[in-house]
């Protein structure tokens, strides 16, 4: 299939991107890292370019920072960003790679919403309501409207939309449970 495909190698790990864990920083020598938001419209921080990316770059980046380590196959990608295979799926990713440049190390804002609430779980646990309470709303806080609004176009990234609200859900509840 896609692997076999001489025309367009890729290594499985084609973009070279990494994404980090929760709560944990870059290793000292890599560059600055980038921040795929992803808690409304998918945004990066910094930019990737002086032009603004498309949606399927936009889409394709989500899927990467949200696969963590894991490393889809290239046909995988596909099924995850194109609501239909393109006609040459290797050149559209070669295409979409090219459009996004050099991406050392992702951090998604949903690690730091991850972070956030398990912070405020332990503040809760300690007996403060209160701050685990402001903890909570700055968590919160990281959302600028549907999770992915922009590229839910594809079964994948409705299932991490869908995932991820249901995150959002349950710290409200978690806000509610402390009675503040």
């Amino acid at each position: 299939a896609l692997l076999e495909d001489e025309r367009h190698p890729l290594p499985v790990r084609w973009l070279g991107a990494r994404a980090l864990p929760p709560g944990r920083g870059p290793p000292p020598d890599y560059p600055e890292p980038m921040e795929v938001r992803v808690l409304g419209p998918v945004t990066v921080e910094p930019s990737t370019s002086a032009s603004p990316l498309g949606k399927r770059a936009r889409a394709l980046l989500a899927e990467l920072a949200l696969s963590g380590d894991s490393e889809p196959a290239p046909d995988e990608l596909v099924a995850r960003v194109w609501p239909t295979p393109p006609p040459d799926p290797l050149g559209a990713l070669a295409g979409l790679r090219a459009q996004l440049g050099e991406i050392p190390v992702l951090m998604t804002d949903v690690a730091r919403f991850t972070d956030l609430t398990g912070r405020a779980e332990a503040e809760a646990a300690a007996g403060d309501l209160a701050g685990a309470d402001a903890i909570l709303g700055q968590a919160l806080a990281l959302w600028r409207g549907e999770a992915l609004e922009d590229v839910r176009d594809t079964p994948y990234l409705q299932s991490e939309a869908r995932r991820l609200t249901g995150l959002r859900l349950g710290v409200l509840e978690d806000r509610l449970d402390l009675g503040l």
